[in-house]
């Protein structure tokens, strides 16, 4: 082959391949504008079906045409506009499927289409990969022959892509339905939840309104329980009283149980993460618990092994839990002991409290921790609110009991943030005195084991002379010596060592301990020794016979004259350092005299069996107190409180009515509750903090409250209470915060006076002054009034310091302030403005009114001098004199009444001179 005839050969192919190329591109194109129907369309199965015929139409030549879709078992889903029905379309159906082609361009009659009227057809099946949905018949306007082959392909191909489409748009279909419905659903849940919610919400409102309405009566019949308590009372009343204190103090603990079951269940308990001993917070729970089973008869028994100093967690939610297992134990335990022992292990701190009381047996075990599901004696709330505090902080209560052989609680809490894990006896020199060689050895080995440097001796003679020439931290002794009297040798150890001294015994009777408590000892421990027990009973460090209350209020009286004395001292000094340090001290010194408490509200922590109350404080005389609460209850409770403490009481029942009160001036110290009628106590010391904030006076307020929450706490604090109480309070308790309340408030009120007066004279400071001044300033412009001042200079002043001595100064100008306060009007304003130099603020007065005034003070200082150790100083004074006008600043008022001064200076002194100007 030449080369010509082989290009013409190539040229050709070429052309071919052209051809072949835009006919697939034609192809593309036509299968591209095919594109389903977007979701939101009703007409979308329809428009892919024209859609495709329109396509169809661009290769192939088709007239009239006619569709129909059918579901998996036969059903007709679709059929097009305009088919009469008359075609046997499941036939033709029946037909592609079995023949597998799906698409025939054929003249009728043909084998496979019986069904078919006369004419040529094009029939295709509308497939996916998963089945034939529906069948697509046109009518042609050529012969089947006419149609090219890749016209047939192309419309099998057509025809599969709107099959998938339509599949596609179904589906759609499907998920938008499904959407539908999931949002109906949706809206109906959160219609629900709203539901929920709005009914949450009135459940604990209704629960706040009803804590709050149900425990301001019993919060004032328990405080007139309380307040009889201290009456005298006929025989047999005072157990009627104990049973109904001990009614009343449950109907509140389970009010507290269900505010904060409710909260828990809202998922609204806050839990603290803040720094505790956990020995201490057992300690107080011993205290408190150990003297309801000896009252009980029950023997109490207390460990703790090596617990933490510190430790991170909430201590108020830990003791509520234990408190509600201890109180369990005592409640169902009539013969034998409770147990409280705390420990730590592998990361966790336990608390234990186990009984020998009525147990429980298997069906009582599961139902133990579901709500409203408890014995007879008691809702349920407690151990499950327990436990749900528990879990809350991390931690699990486990539970062992048997029938008839008592119960066991373990509180198991994660150890977070322990510091000090040692012996909290360790360093410490002891001796210990006990006959029984086997009782010395062992205690004197546990003791050496906790870093105690022991030593032992079993003659009572020998310890006697060993204490008398050692020093001891603690003294252990036996009380049962046979050769020897327990009390002698008590009472010849206190006479030669200052030791604390702890009794231990295998047994004595209660009479006997007492004897040996009022001789100075300290605590009766049980054999075996336990070191928790011995290691709390030398903390607390009082012996039980010393005047605890006198002692305190001593020490408190003493540092309060103490620290008076520097404070006004180091303010006239102008030390500010000594001044802050000392106030600091105030403070701290009145805040802990105020917040020193013991377990429960009212004790020190002192050992158990030792109560310290404070019946017979001495409060101010003539103080006088406002008591704000809507409960009459409550009010006439308080008043029985105080009332015969000497205080005059001012009972009020609504907001609005204490407000007065509190603005009056009538009291020193306000108790005010935090919910009350018309106004509430919140917005009552809000206000009054806001009246008291330019003046020197202070009222000490205490809010209290039936809600003990950190909101609440906050609420009240930054409303302007000094402190907060939670109903019901402890009559001994309120007390002493009333009694710290007092020394807190003569201290703000002399601070106050300190801030807005010069030490030396008396008299209002500068800032003081210029704050007034402005007041006034106010008031005439308001008014329309005539205001005038004038600036007065004491002359030659510094010739007196000269000749006399600063000190003569200092009388100089306190006798003169003294002197111009007697002669100006009661209502004017006299102040130091700086050194020898004082302003007068004249209210309604004219410039001539002004003159008149300052004239009579200068003549009433020209014609008396100053008296100093036998002599007489002669003093003058200039003064300035200025009026204000409309328009004008403070500054311009001042300046210009300066102006007049130097001008009354300059002019020779001692005279008076207004302003020209």
């Amino acid at each position: 082959m030449n080369t010509s005839t082989r290009m013409l050969e190539l040229e050709r192919r070429f052309r071919l391949l052209e051809e072949e190329r835009e006919r697939v591109n034609r192809i593309l194109a036509v299968a591209v504008g095919l594109v389903p129907a977007s979701v939101g369309d009703e007409d979308g199965v329809e428009r892919i079906i024209v859609r495709a015929a329109d396509r169809a139409r661009s290769l192939i030549k088709i007239s009239r045409w006619s569709c129909r879709l059918f579901s998996d078992d036969g059903l007709e889903l679709y059929r097009a506009a305009g088919d009469e029905g008359d075609l046997d379309f499941q036939g033709v159906l029946e037909a592609l499927s079995s023949d597998g082609t799906l698409a025939w361009a054929l003249t009728h009659p043909h084998p496979m289409f019986l069904s078919l009227p006369q004419g040529n057809f094009l029939v295709a099946a509308l497939s996916t990969p998963s089945r034939i949905m529906g069948v697509f018949l046109a009518s042609l306007e050529e012969t089947p022959e006419e149609v090219p082959e890749i016209g047939v392909a192309f419309f099998r191909a057509l025809m599969s892509y709107a099959a998938v489409s339509i599949q596609n748009t179904m589906r759609l279909e499907e998920v938008r339905s499904l959407n539908r419905r999931l949002e109906d659903n949706v809206q109906r849940l959160e219609e629900t939840k709203r539901a929920l919610e709005e009914a949450n919400r009135l459940k604990d409102a209704f629960l706040a309104h009803i804590g709050h309405e149900i425990r301001n009566p019993l919060g004032g019949i328990i405080g007139l329980l309380r307040g009889m308590w201290e009456e005298a009372l006929p025989v047999g009343y005072r157990d009627r009283l104990e049973v109904l204190l001990s009614e009343c103090e449950t109907l509140n603990s389970l009010l507290d149980d269900l505010l904060d079951y409710s909260k828990l269940e809202a998922g609204r308990l806050d839990v603290l993460n803040v720094p505790y001993s956990p020995v201490e917070l057992m300690e107080s729970l011993g205290a408190s618990f150990g003297l309801r089973a000896k009252d009980k008869g029950l023997e109490f028994r207390f460990f703790h092994d090596r617990l933490p100093d510190r430790v991170m967690g909430d201590p108020r939610r830990i003791r509520q839990v234990l408190v509600n297992l201890l109180s369990n134990s005592l409640k169902f335990t009539r013969r034998g002991h409770i147990s409280l022992s705390g420990w730590a292990s592998d990361g966790k701190l336990y608390f234990a409290v186990e009984d020998s009381g009525e147990g429980m047996d298997q069906e009582q075990l599961e139902q133990l921790f579901v709500p409203f599901a408890g014995s007879s004696s008691g809702i349920g709330l407690g151990l499950c609110l327990s436990k749900g505090l528990v879990n809350r902080m991390g931690g699990d209560i486990n539970v062992r009991s048997r029938r008839g052989h008592g119960t066991a609680f373990t509180v198991e809490l994660p150890l977070s943030g322990a510091v000090g894990t040692g012996c909290p006896l360790e360093g410490l020199k002891g001796l210990v005195v006990d006959d029984n060689n086997t009782s010395l050895a062992a205690a004197c080995g546990v003791l050496r084991e906790c870093g105690v440097e022991a030593m032992g001796v079993a003659s009572p003679e020998e310890a006697i002379q060993i204490a008398a020439g050692e020093e001891f931290d603690f003294i252990l002794m036996d009380l049962n010596l046979p050769a020897f009297d327990g009390l002698t040798l008590l009472r010849r150890l206190r006479e030669v060592s200052s030791a604390k001294i702890v009794g231990l015994t295998a047994g004595v009777g209660q009479e006997e301990e007492d004897r040996f408590i009022r001789e100075g000892l300290l605590m009766v421990l049980r054999k075996p020794l336990d070191l928790g027990e011995l290691a709390w009973a030398l903390r607390q460090g009082v012996p039980p016979q010393a005047d605890l209350r006198s002692d305190l209020l001593e020490t408190f009286r003493s540092d309060m004259a103490r620290l008076e004395g520097v404070l006004l001292e180091s303010f006239r000094q102008g030390d500010e350092d000594l001044f802050l340090k000392t106030v600091h001290e105030f403070k701290g010194a009145a805040l802990s005299f105020g917040q020193w408490k013991g377990s429960g509200m009212s004790h020190f922590r002192v050992p158990m069996g030792v109560s310290v109350r404070f019946r017979d404080v001495e409060f101010p005389e003539g103080m006088r107190m406002l008591v704000a609460d809507d409960s009459r209850s409550s009010r006439e409770g308080l008043e029985r409180i105080f009332a015969p403490r000497g205080i005059r009481v001012f009972p009020v029942s609504d907001g609005e009515e204490a407000l007065k009160v509190l603005l009056s001036g009538a009291v020193d110290v306000a108790l005010v509750d935090c919910m009350m009628p018309r106004m509430d106590g919140v917005e009552v010391i809000r206000r009054l903090r806001e009246a008291e904030a330019d003046s020197e006076r202070y009222t000490y307020v205490i809010m209290i409250t039936v809600r003990d929450t950190k909101e609440d706490l906050v609420r009240a604090m930054a409303s302007g209470a000094d402190d907060y109480v939670v109903k019901p309070f402890d009559p001994d308790d309120l007390t002493l915060r009333v009694l710290s309340g007092t020394r807190v408030m003569e201290v703000q009120r002399k601070l106050r006076f300190l801030a807005r007066h010069d030490p030396l004279t008396g008299l209002y400071n500068r800032a003081a002054l210029l704050e007034m001044e402005e007041r006034e300033i106010s008031r005439a412009l308001r008014e329309g009034a005539n205001l005038s001042v004038a600036m007065m200079d004491i002359d030659r002043f510094k010739a007196v310091n000269d000749r006399y001595g600063h000190l003569a100064g200092d009388e100089v100008l306190r006798q003169l302030s003294c002197r111009v306060k007697g002669l100006i009007r009661p209502y004017d304003i006299l102040g130091r403005y700086g050194g020898e130099e004082f302003l007068m603020v004249l209210p309604g007065a004219s410039i001539d009114g002004a003159l008149r005034l300052c004239e009579r003070v200068r003549r009433g200082i020209e014609l008396a001098p100053v008296e100093y150790q036998g002599e007489l100083i002669p003093v003058t004074a200039s003064f300035g004199v200025a009026q204000f006008r409309e328009g004008m600043s403070l500054d311009r008022l001042n300046d210009d009444a300066d102006q007049a001064l130097y001008r009354a200076k300059g002019e020779g002194r001692n005279r008076v001179v207004a302003f020209e100007g």
